[in-house]
């Protein structure tokens, strides 16, 4: 996981993106508990893409002390 500050934050899903987040069969899982439909994805400069739940999210700041 990214030591750095995500150049975007994504949460939720916005009305028009709900369908095709829904018909994805790409979707990828959380990256901290690999179950499926992250709220939340974060964007780095680098490239790299992180998406997680709330929760999980929540859980990576404690760890970081962030």
């Amino acid at each position: 996981m990214p030591a750095e500050r995500p150049s975007i934050e994504r949460r939720g899903v916005t009305p028009g993106e709900r369908d095709l987040f829904v018909k994805n069969p790409v979707a990828e899982p959380c990256m901290v508990c690999g179950e499926p439909g992250p709220q939340i994805a974060l964007f780095y400069l680098a490239g790299g893409v992180v998406r997680l739940h709330a929760a999980c999210e929540a859980l990576w700041r404690q760890e970081r002390g962030t």
